[in-house]
């Protein structure tokens, strides 16, 4: 793509003739996002012609080397702000909700006016994992565990403390039926 937004084609003898003009709008318009269909009505401007014709002469146009090359090389080239803008999405995203709302799509329309919230600034969501620093794996083991020494031997597993648990925390020092990890056959 040169700096004015023309798409380079290399159409042979046609490169400066009408066609190659409208082959350049085609690819730009393909790569904008629009359908063949309706990228070629749009660079045609076909007059009497089939639905049908329209569809088979944009896909058959859209499929040529040249064509498909080019669109290829220019959505390699574009930024973002080339193919989508803010105003778009937020025009979209309404337009979207207000079908979910038509349809009775509650689900749908709650996710959108999240979305939309979120957009505009007024929805913050803030995701914060507090990891419990002052908390010991024996002490969460304990609480999670309530006492119970089934469930304390999976956690302290879980966790890959189980034998120095088991043995300081619940068993205790004299405490001789707590199977040390070297022991333990996995049969439990």
């Amino acid at each position: 793509m040169t700096g004015n937004g023309v798409v380079p084609l290399r159409l042979g003898k046609r490169r400066y003739r009408g066609a190659a003009v409208k082959e350049a709008e085609l690819v730009k318009l393909l790569a904008q996002g629009l359908t063949q269909e309706a990228a070629y009505r749009q660079a045609f401007r076909p007059k009497g012609v089939s639905a049908d014709a329209v569809r088979g002469r944009a896909n058959k146009l859209a499929n040529k080397p040249e064509v498909a090359l080019a669109v290829r090389e220019l959505l390699k080239a574009a930024r973002i702000n080339d193919l989508d803008s803010a105003g778009q999405w937020i025009t979209d995203a309404l337009a979207a909700q207000q079908e979910a709302k038509t349809d009775r799509n509650w689900a749908g329309y709650a996710a959108l006016h999240r979305q939309r919230g979120q957009a505009l600034g007024v929805l913050h969501d803030r995701l914060q994992i507090q990891g419990e620093l002052h908390i010991t794996d024996t002490d969460l083991i304990a609480r999670l565990s309530g006492g119970d020494m089934s469930k304390a031997r999976v956690l302290a597993e879980m966790l890959g403390s189980a034998t120095s648990y088991v043995t300081k925390q619940l068993a205790g020092p004299a405490h001789s039926d707590v199977p040390d990890q070297a022991e333990d056959d996995g049969s439990s």
